[in-house]
C-alpha cells in the first residue's frame, strides 16, 4: 500500500493517480474527467466528463472471449448473505431484468412470473402512454 505526498492511496501500485487506486483489476475511484480504462475489472468515476456532477460504473472485460457474459451485474443479498442478481446489462447494452441473459433482440427483457410494465404520470392531467414504432 503507498500513500503519497499529495493524500493519494495505491493498493497494488506505488504511484497512486487517485484518492483511492487499487491496481490490477481491482476499483479506480477517481474525480479526473476523460481518463481511460485501459484495466479488467470495476472502474468507479465520478464527474468524469469534467464539470457535469454524473457517475460511470465502468466494466472493463479484457480479455473476455464470450461477450455476452461480459457486462454489470446487480444483486441483493438475503439474510444468510447468499447474493441472488436482480438486473444485468450486457457488453451489448441489453438489460435484463430477472434474467442474465437478455435476448439479442430486445433491449429490455423483463423474466418473471407474472411479468408487467407499470407505467404511471404524475400529472392529472396526462396520460401514461408506452409507444412503439
Amino acid at each position: 500500500m503507498q500513500l503519497n505526498s499529495n493524500g493519494n492511496i495505491g493498493i497494488g501500485t506505488t504511484s497512486p493517480s487517485t484518492k483511492l487506486h487499487i491496481s490490477g483489476g481491482g476499483i479506480s475511484c477517481n474525480g479526473g474527467h476523460n481518463q481511460s480504462v485501459v484495466n479488467e475489472g470495476a472502474h468507479i468515476a465520478w464527474n468524469r466528463s469534467g464539470g457535469y456532477g454524473e457517475t460511470w460504473i465502468i466494466n472493463n472485460r479484457g480479455a473476455a472471449t464470450v461477450l455476452a457474459n461480459s457486462g454489470i451485474k446487480f444483486g441483493m443479498t438475503d439474510s444468510g448473505g447468499t447474493v441472488s442478481e436482480k438486473m444485468f446489462i450486457d457488453y451489448y447494452g441489453n438489460v435484463g431484468i430477472g434474467t442474465n441473459a437478455p435476448s439479442q433482440y430486445a433491449a429490455l427483457h423483463i423474466r418473471k412470473s407474472r411479468a408487467s410494465l407499470h407505467l404511471e404520470s404524475t400529472e392529472t392531467s396526462n396520460w401514461s402512454y408506452l409507444r412503439m414504432q
